[in-house]
C-alpha cells in the first residue's frame, strides 16, 4: 500500500494490522491510515458489505458515500464516513475505507482526517485505499 513518504508509520506492529499517519495534527488529530486484517471466506464485495452492516450499527457513525469500485481488482465498496466525537475523543472525523477478501483473509483499509480537513486529504486517502493489494 502506498502511503505519503512524510507520514510516520507506527513502530507497534501486530500481525493483523498497520498504522501510519501524517505528523502534522489539525485540531490535534492526526490523518492516518489503519489496515487489518481477520479471517474471513467470502469474496471482497461480501466483506465490505459485512463492514457496511456494521459501520451502520454503530450509534456515532453515519455513511455519507457508498459506492461500487474494482480495487485490486475485485469489485467491492469504497465507503466515507463521519464519526461523532466520543467520550474518548472529543474531534469528529472522517473516514474512507475499503475491504478485499482474498484466501481467508479480510483485509479494511481506512483513511482518515479531521472532518475539517478531510477535503484537504481526500485525494491521499483514495491514492492509498487504491494501492491496496492483498495476496491471491
Amino acid at each position: 500500500m502506498a502511503v505519503p513518504s512524510t507520514w510516520k508509520a507506527s513502530s507497534v506492529h501486530s500481525p493483523s494490522g498497520y498504522t501510519a499517519s501524517d505528523p502534522q495534527p489539525v485540531e490535534d488529530f492526526h490523518a492516518g491510515v489503519n489496515v487489518y486484517t481477520e479471517p474471513f471466506v467470502r469474496d471482497s464485495y461480501a466483506y465490505a458489505r459485512a463492514g457496511e452492516v456494521a459501520l451502520r450499527n454503530r450509534p456515532n457513525v453515519t455513511i455519507d458515500v457508498e459506492r461500487e469500485e474494482v480495487v485490486d481488482g475485485d469489485p467491492t465498496l469504497v465507503i466515507e464516513s463521519r464519526w461523532a466525537p466520543t467520550p474518548a475523543s472529543s474531534i469528529a472525523y472522517r473516514t474512507m475505507q475499503v475491504s478485499l477478501a482474498s484466501r481467508g483473509v479480510g483485509t479494511v483499509a481506512s483513511c482518515a482526517a479531521a472532518t475539517i480537513a478531510f477535503e484537504r486529504y481526500r485525494s491521499t486517502c483514495e491514492s492509498i485505499i487504491r494501492s491496496l493489494v492483498v495476496e491471491r
